[in-house]
């Protein structure tokens, strides 16, 4: 009996089976989207086709949309700035400088009207600078990703405030390249869309909206430098030094062996870089000054001028240099407000005219030479060697013979920054047998 009932079972279940064949055989087909349709007409079908991508396109409209409303509190309008800023952290804005020197304040707009932010990181080696805001402002700080978990051709979406309004743009991601923006290194998103300056401190973000890069100053260009490149360039800007340089225009730094051994003197720190428009400028500070002093306080290192960056109601401080071997005191203020520098010459029509440049432009730099692995290139303006001011070009090179015997100091400008360095002595290459 039992024996009937497995083979009753089996029976219905290759019956059962056989309709459920027979039945997807005999069921219409659906009309493949690559074969014709029958009874449209060439043009029916071309209309077809583009109604499904225009569908496909809104579709896609629709959610970019949905990823720019996500992100809308995180993104902030600069209106004396006149650009875009990202909430990087509670408290913090990140935009970008574009301008020499980045302004003592600036607006920032939110829902209550503008209020008044400062900024904490900001100097003139940096592209990018940070501004301290309330934290009840309702922002919302951005999430970020690496850019090199992306797949090459996702689809991203970059987001600015113009106007006061958000625009966005989508953009296919291509890739990351290294470039170097100015002095600082950076990696860049490639993309299919050229950013431009009016998308400048805006980002870059996945269709998650989280944020993959930042739109930065780099040269005569704008790029996408990743949010990894970000937080570097904002671990360099909170150093002892890059303070000191965003406040001061003034890049410090502990003496070589050879600068120990060209000065006769191995206290305290030399003066590598003075910024034009800055507070160093104005108080008179040169490359190759030594400073030796604080508020008559040794100094062995540039930590230990801490206290200029947080002057905490102080107006001026006195610092002691040494230079070419002279005591010198200079007050410099603190107070960043001051204008940037005095006019030159002003006429009845409102005019100002700047000083005619100083020093020599040096034309080319050979390849492998002391002065190209010093770090000077073409186009940079000499303008003093060991302090003085060469006459003419024939004293340049007399002081600068491949026959002298002691290194030389050189005072040279580039971009609105003047930057001193030790130049070694040249070494005559031996003859080639061949």
């Amino acid at each position: 009996m039992k024996h009937t009932n497995r083979r009753y079972i089996v029976t219905l279940a290759l019956v059962a089976a056989g309709i459920l064949i027979f039945g997807s055989l005999l069921r219409p087909r659906q009309p493949s989207t690559d074969q014709p349709v029958p009874g449209l007409s060439q043009a029916d079908r071309g209309r077809l086709a583009r109604y499904a991508q225009r569908r496909e396109l809104d579709d896609m409209t629709e959610y970019f949309r949905t990823v720019v409303n996500d992100a809308n509190r995180r993104i902030v309008q600069l209106p004396s700035l006149g650009r875009t800023g990202l909430v990087w952290a509670p408290g913090v804005v990140l935009t970008v400088r574009t301008e020499r020197r980045f302004p003592d304040a600036a607006t920032l707009s939110t829902s209550a009207g503008d209020i008044g932010v400062v900024p904490s990181i900001a100097g003139p080696h940096l592209p990018i600078a940070t501004l301290r805001m309330p934290e009840t402002t309702g922002f919302v700080e951005v999430l970020r990703r690496r850019a090199a978990l992306l797949d090459p051709g996702s689809w991203t979406v970059a987001l600015w405030r113009r106007n006061r309004e958000l625009h966005f743009t989508p953009a296919h991601f291509l890739g990351i390249a290294p470039v170097q923006c100015d002095e600082q290194p950076v990696d860049e998103l490639l993309s299919s869309v050229s950013w431009t300056e009016e998308m400048a401190g805006g980002g870059v973000f996945d269709l998650d909206g989280r944020l993959l890069g930042v739109i930065v100053p780099c040269g005569d260009r704008f790029v996408a430098a990743d949010a990894e490149s970000i937080e570097m360039l904002l671990r360099e800007g909170s150093t002892v030094e890059s303070r000191l340089l965003g406040r001061y225009g003034l890049r410090l730094g502990p003496l070589t062996e050879e600068e120990v051994e060209h000065y006769g003197n191995g206290e305290g720190v030399v003066v590598r870089e003075v910024w034009t428009g800055y507070l160093a400028a104005q108080a008179g500070f040169m490359p190759g000054d030594i400073v030796v002093a604080l508020n008559a306080e040794p100094i062995g290192s540039p930590e230990q001028l801490e206290p200029l960056t947080a002057p905490a109601g102080v107006e001026a401080f006195d610092v002691a240099i040494r230079r070419r071997g002279t005591p010198v005191v200079l007050q410099l203020p603190t107070d960043p407000s001051r204008p940037d520098r005095t006019p030159a010459t002003t006429g009845a029509f409102g005019l100002v005219w700047e000083p005619p440049p100083e020093g020599y432009v040096i034309d080319t730099v050979i390849p492998g030479s002391p002065a190209d692995m010093v770090g000077i290139r073409p186009g940079d303006r000499l303008l003093r060697i060991d302090g003085a001011e060469p006459a003419n070009l024939a004293q340049v090179g007399a002081v600068l013979a491949p026959g002298r015997t002691t290194p030389a100091f050189v005072e040279l400008e580039r971009r609105h920054r003047r930057w001193g360095v030790l130049l070694p002595v040249a070494v005559e290459r031996e003859p080639s047998d061949g």
